[in-house]
């Protein structure tokens, strides 16, 4: 399709094909990501939604200040925090996390015992609601760094805080998952 800014071109024009392979290029990462900052798979779908309606009224405003995928990512995560923060006003007195709606590692065909694929679902349960217990913005870096393999440059652009700022975070939220791995090992 040529390069990126013809790409936006077709988009600021509102071509709908260029919009269809906006989101066929983009809705996967979308979508990850939202079930890794969101407790729920509805939530994470209901968000992806917004934001692909986000990003088609607001094309126009994209300045070109960062990659395409940068203002994309930051688009997404600004709204999982929007919605959690009015999850949060409505539910101050507590946060349920359905066990069955946390996201498990989709791959464990190398697994042929079926008490190893129990152990590793089990884990990976646990690792997923140790990672949504984080504050938002440390699950939101971490996320960033270490599931979706983005770096720190680009992390702080999606942010909107320092390169420093998204190392202290990556770092208190390694802290805290490995903490908490810990004590959950010791008390088996």
């Amino acid at each position: 399709m040529g390069t990126e800014e013809d790409f936006l071109e077709l988009l600021k024009s509102g071509n709908e094909t260029a919009y269809y392979l906006l989101v066929n290029r983009y809705s996967s990462r979308v979508y990850n990501l939202c079930l890794r900052l969101l407790p729920s798979n509805q939530d994470a779908e209901d968000i992806t939604q917004e934001v692909f309606t986000t990003l088609f009224l607001s094309i126009s405003t994209f300045r070109n200040e960062s990659a395409l995928s940068t203002w994309i990512h930051r688009i997404t995560v600004n709204k999982c925090h929007e919605f959690n923060r009015k999850k949060q006003r409505k539910k101050r007195a507590g946060k349920l996390i359905s066990l069955d709606t946390l996201s498990v590692a989709k791959d464990m065909s190398q697994h042929s015992n079926p008490s190893s694929l129990l152990e590793q679902k089990e884990f990976n349960l646990m690792i997923d609601a140790i990672i949504l217990s984080l504050p938002e913005n440390q699950r939101t870096a971490f996320t960033l760094s270490k599931l979706e393999g983005m770096k720190n440059e680009e992390i702080s652009t999606i942010m909107n805080v320092s390169i420093s700022a998204v190392e202290s975070l990556v770092f208190r939220a390694k802290r805290t998952v490995i903490q908490k791995l810990l004590e959950h090992t010791s008390n088996e």
